[in-house]
Order: C-alpha cells, then structure tokens, then sequence
C-alpha cells in the first residue's frame, strides 16, 4: 500500500497487520532520562520516544516528512497522553478502582483470536511474529497493559458518571469505514508450499569409476600396506591434496563437512577409515594425531564433479516428475519417492506456510501466477532442480467492512472516552502533582 504524508486513523494499522506498532513501546532501552513526574511516578524518556515512533507507524509517514516540527509536536502529544494517563491511575488509586483479572483475561484473548484469525490462523500469526523477532508472550502484555488501562479508566469515568452519553451509532461506523476504507492495511497474502528436490548427480558410470579407484587404493593400505601419504599423491584427484599428500592439517571438529568429520572423529590416532561417500566424492580419512575434538588429518579423495550433463538430466528428470503431477499422480507420493530432499521428503514435500512478500525471490517468481494446485516449472538452486507445488493460496486483501466493524466501534468509542478523560484529569491534576522535567 502506498505511503502518504497525510495522517491515517489508528485503526488503519491498529487492527490490521503491524505487530511491531503495538509491540514497539516494549523496545525501549535502559539508558533512560526522567521527563516528568505525576505525584511519585516517573515517566520516562524512552517511553516518550517509544509513543512517538508508535504514532508515525499508525500515520504512516514517509521518512521524507518527518521533519523536526513534526516530531516536537508529537513528542508533546504523546508526553501530554503519559500524564493524562497517570493521573488517571493515580486517582484511580485513591478511589481504590480495579479491574478483575477475569475481565482482562477475557478481552486479551478476544483480541489475540481476532488478530490471528487476521492472519489466516496461528501457524501464519506465529511466522509473522518471527519474522519481526517479536514473542508472543511480549504481544500479550503489552495488550494486558493496554487494556488494563482502558478498562481502568472507563470504571472510573463511570463512577464519576461520565459514560453515560458516550455511545457510537451503527451510521457513525459506516460513514468512518467509507472515509477511510482506501487506508486499511492489506491482510498480507500466504501460500502453503510443497516441493520436490533433485539433486544433480554423476552419472551410474562416473560413479562406478570413483568407486573402483578408492576401493583400490583401500585395497593397497589394507592388503599391500602401502604408504597412506604415497596413495594420497597418487589416487587423490584434488590438486591441492595431491601436492600436500593428502595433508588437510590440524581440524576441530565441525571444521570439515558433516559426514567427513564423522569419520575423522570416530578414529584414534594412527587410524584411517573405510571407503565412504562424500558430497565431494569417494574419500579415505586418517586421523594422524590429537585427541577430543582436534586432529590432524590426512585424506584420499577421488572427486566427483558434476557436469552440465549431470544437470541437464537431472533437470529431464524432474520435467518428468512434473508431467506425472499434472497427469494426476499424487504429488506427496512423488515426493516421498523421488525427492532429494530429506527434510521434507517424508511428509509429501510439504515446505510449511509463507507470506508471499517474504519467499526468496527465486521461490517468488516461481509461484507468482500460479494457482492453489498448480505445479511450477522446473526451477534450479544452489541445491539442485525443484518443482513447487501450491497446496494452498491466500492472496492479499483489504479487509472488509464485517471484519473491522468491531475494531471500528471500539477506536471511536475510544475516541469519545479520550475526550471525557481529558475534561476528567483537569479536574484531578489540580490534586496530583505535575512536574514536566
């Protein structure tokens, strides 16, 4: 949606999409400076700037506008609603006003149930959340205090008997969503993903040849003794292995990949491993010397590089696979038999629930036009070849006026009691004092 200078209602952002915006005044620092003081109560400047940042989010103003005239102004605005605030408490206070916890617990899960519902349910609630390194812990306190305030506030001013003439007519919500309707926040769109990996390998016959050459040069350190260093300067088809010997020199464990380390470590000094599969090839590994988790170490690699025709078979391969989902065949059951991919092979390929905006492009442009239940054109990564499967798709939307009427209602109920609270605290700040630091 795109930015303004102009200021949105609050409900624009308030009741949408912007987690961060109501999660922001948490995000204050601990280097904090007094500002003023309501009776005994400290506000601080973090909080000051906290609210600042809170309403330019909810205005959503473009850097470009933000001058220093703006800020002063807000900074004032949201100081002036920190007093405003704490005077209220105070005297709440003194008239011993409270707010059952039953009641606050009810309405904080009424909102968490209405934002999540928002994002389509809980899985896409939590990965928004991620995303912007929030918890939800953190989310739902900062609603506790909000709305323990409001809650507060509202059976003080009914105490005093100021509630009675504020009420919000079915037209006043109307009329607002009409006004305002072009500046809603969008419902971010969501695809649910599965995919099949291939993985470009040597062909059957560059595989065979690998293999015959390290179980010979096994063959020599086990049946002929041979000298492992010698075979090393032989057999290795890695330059740099070749020159040194097949010296890989002193390594921590986890310095070397996974499945080479694990053989490394496995062995006691003076010992040298089996033949075994590598991401790089068929290799050999010595542990020379060194205990624990440091060695030094030798090895004999026969690589097997991957060629262009390595990928464009597999790339032939996985085309077929996606003839075979588009004849009919069970996607999941593809997966499960054919994909590369261990992680997601055994639940159908399923790669979970993403917000459009947030794929990596490559993943972006793959899935943009297609539908739920297409299949996408063979794709190729730094892991190999994929087809990607939309197994379901959200796109993004404005909400309507049924799903914010309610978030409506409350802002400008909200609205009016703000205005009573202000003839309110002029009343009590003459009691309380105010000093503005």
């Amino acid at each position: 949606m795109p930015r303004t200078a102009c200021r949105l209602p609050p409900v624009a952002s308030r009741f949408v999409f912007l987690l961060t915006t109501l999660y922001s005044l948490l995000l204050a620092g601990p280097a904090d400076r007094i500002v003023a003081l309501v009776g005994d109560q400290p506000i601080l400047e973090s909080q000051v700037a906290a609210g600042v940042d809170f309403l330019k989010l909810q205005a959503m103003v473009p850097e470009s506008a933000r001058d220093q005239s703006r800020d002063t102004a807000l900074r004032r605005q949201v100081l002036d609603q920190l007093i405003n605030d704490q005077v209220v408490f105070e005297q709440a206070k003194r008239e011993t006003v409270s707010v059952a916890k039953e009641q606050i617990d009810e309405e904080l899960e009424a909102n968490l149930k209405r934002i999540k519902e928002r994002f389509g349910g809980p899985d896409s609630f939590q990965q928004a959340m991620a995303r912007e390194g929030l918890t939800e812990a953190g989310l739902r306190q900062r609603y506790r205090d909000d709305i323990t305030r409001r809650l507060t506030s509202q059976q003080l001013l009914a105490k005093h008997g100021l509630l009675e003439n504020i009420l919000v007519s079915p037209t006043e919500v109307e009329q607002f969503y009409a006004s305002h309707k072009d500046s809603f926040g969008s419902v971010p769109g969501r695809v649910k993903l599965a995919h099949i990996l291939l993985i470009a390998k040597p062909s059957e016959a560059a595989e065979k040849k690998g293999y015959e050459q390290i179980i010979q040069a096994y063959a020599g350190l086990v049946q002929s003794h041979w000298d492992f260093e010698a075979l090393a300067s032989s057999f290795s088809t890695d330059p740099e292995l070749k020159r040194k010997s097949g010296l890989l020199g002193t390594v921590e464990r986890g310095d070397l990949p996974e499945e080479v380390d694990a053989e490394l470590f496995a062995l006691q000094p003076g010992e040298f491993s089996k033949p075994f599969r590598s991401r790089q090839g068929y290799a050999i590994i010595k542990r020379e010397k060194g205990t624990g988790d440091r060695a030094t170490a030798r090895e004999i690699l026969i690589e097997m590089p991957v060629t262009e025709g390595d990928s464009n078979r597999t790339r032939e391969q996985i085309a077929d696979l996606r003839r075979r989902a588009l004849a009919g065949e069970d996607f999941a059951a593809l997966a499960k038999e054919h994909s590369d991919d261990p992680s997601t092979r055994d639940n159908g390929g399923s790669l979970g629930e993403f917000f459009l905006k947030g794929l990596v492009p490559l993943f972006a442009q793959a899935v943009e036009n297609l539908k739920q239940g297409e299949v996408s054109a063979p794709i190729l990564s730094e892991h190999g070849w994929h087809i990607i499967k939309v197994t379901e798709r959200v796109d993004e939307k404005v909400p309507t006026y049924a799903e914010l009427q309610d978030e409506i209602r409350n802002y400008l109920y909200a609205q009016k009691l703000q205005l009573k609270l202000e003839e309110f605290v002029k009343t009590q700040a003459a009691r309380i004092s105010i000093q503005r630091l």
